[in-house]
């Protein structure tokens, strides 16, 4: 078998399906065997094969979770969103109460609908508080879904010592914690984040998984590229990178001027699976970047045809425009997009972009906007930076001021660093700016509180 999945992840899904085959018939009534028939056929992009066995295993085992997920995700993928929706209120009806919950929120996953996902968490979370087969998924959707607020608490439980859990699960509970931890802007987080792996790797030294999040966390840190690249080639030299790997990798060597053994390594991802958007996408920027116009609307194109109304898409396509001169196009573009979305991490893109596409008032529009319908404090902290970038110090003081009482003081501390060396602002004014940061040093990485110095 691992012939036959070799040679599906080599682009030779027909000969890794012909061995498959060899070894798991079609028609036998073992479930296990007709789940990883299925689930290879489904790997290998052949999903008309992966019905008649998924669908069996089902019949034979309707009391796993993994053949109704198998299935559900099949029908998914099929285009067959309404038989999926069925199914998924039929496997809470028939799995048992303990079950069913876990397995109806990862289909709902399944489905993209992530609303009903962390609802069926909940409720998985409220029938058994204590079972690992609970906490795990359950944090690792709210962590996956940027839900900090619900994934640290069950971390943080499961990593407790007087929270009996078996060795693999708190080191998995420590990996998933540090890398929540490290997506705020807290340094006291981030530095647990790091201690947290550093127990791991210490109880376990040869750990590829930690090795893996140690990784990615140190290339969330812009001053540590060195760093990043040293371990994700040990890692590659240790057991290879993944596409998501190896796209961090390629952005630390850009980051260090090392293009010249970046681009290689994109151009075979390219290669290797032109139609994975997010390759695409990380190509198409770079090559926009270095003014290669002609190649990078080459393979723009591509990307528009797999994702026409995605974000990524459009915000290329006005980096593109912007690169051979029509700012005015690419303005066209962003406002005409803003009009189809509610989400508001999108618009604060979408301002940004207007703002490096000269369209100062409409990016301040969406600012004031983000920080009008918002119920966080810190939400005022973009519409800051911008104000900041104008120059125009007394607003964003202004603003910072306000925000020092209601928020952490290392975040407003943060936010007015990029005031410091603005052209106009006046003395008080920056020496505000050095006691916010003072006050807050224990809070700030070292880096932040020397530039104050």
């Amino acid at each position: 078998m691992i012939s036959a999945l070799n040679a599906i992840r080599r682009n030779d899904p027909e000969r890794g399906l012909a061995q498959a085959r060899e070894v798991l018939d079609e028609n036998s009534t073992n479930p296990s065997d007709l789940l990883l028939l299925g689930r290879m056929s489904v790997l290998a992009r052949k999903l008309g094969d992966a019905d008649r066995p998924l669908k069996r295993a089902l019949e034979l085992a309707p009391g796993s979770p993994d053949a109704w997920l198998s299935y559900i995700q099949l029908l998914a993928l099929t285009n067959r969103k309404d038989q999926a929706a069925k199914l998924v209120v039929e496997a809470g009806k028939r799995l048992s109460a303990e079950l069913g919950p876990v397995v109806q929120a990862r289909a709902y996953e399944l489905l993209g609908d992530q609303t009903a996902a962390g609802k069926a968490y909940q409720i998985a979370l409220d029938r058994q508080p204590n079972s690992p087969g609970v906490l795990c998924p359950a944090a690792e959707f709210f962590a996956r879904t940027y839900q900090n607020d619900k994934a640290i608490p069950i971390l943080e439980r499961c990593v407790d010592p007087v929270f009996a859990a078996a060795d693999p699960l708190r080191a998995w509970a420590r990996r998933t914690l540090a890398s929540c931890l490290m997506s705020t802007r807290n340094h006291a987080a981030r530095t647990r984040a790091f201690k947290l792996l550093e127990i791991n790797r210490r109880e376990q030294p040869e750990s590829i998984e930690d090795l893996r999040a140690q990784a990615i966390l140190t290339s969330m840190d812009p001053g540590k590229c060195a760093e990043t690249i040293r371990l994700f080639s040990e890692l590659e030299t240790r057991r290879g990178l993944d596409p998501r790997e190896e796209i961090l990798l390629i952005e630390q060597l850009d980051r260090m001027g090392l293009w010249d053994q970046g681009e290689p390594r994109l151009q075979k991802l390219v290669a290797a699976d032109p139609s994975d958007p997010g390759v695409l996408a990380q190509y198409v920027d770079r090559l926009i970047r270095r003014q290669r116009i002609e190649d990078a609307a080459r393979w723009l194109g591509v990307l528009e045809k797999r994702e026409p109304a995605a974000l990524r898409t459009i915000v290329l396509k006005a980096h593109l425009a912007q690169a051979r001169g029509d700012a005015a196009g690419a303005r066209e573009m962003l406002n005409r997009f803003i009009t189809s979305t509610q989400e508001e991490t999108v618009k604060l893109t979408i301002a940004s972009e207007l703002e490096a596409a000269g369209d100062l008032a409409g990016a301040e529009a969406l600012y004031r906007r983000h920080v009008a319908q918002a119920t966080q404090a810190e939400r005022v902290f973009p519409l800051a930076d911008f104000l900041a970038r104008q120059d125009r110090v007394p607003e964003a003081m202004d603003l910072l001021k306000k925000a020092w009482v209601r928020c952490p003081p290392e975040l407003v501390a943060y936010a007015a660093l990029s005031l410091y060396d603005a052209p106009s602002i006046k003395r008080e004014e920056r020496e505000q700016v050095g006691a916010w940061v003072a006050e807050s040093a224990r809070e700030l990485p070292a880096n932040l509180t020397s530039r104050s110095s």
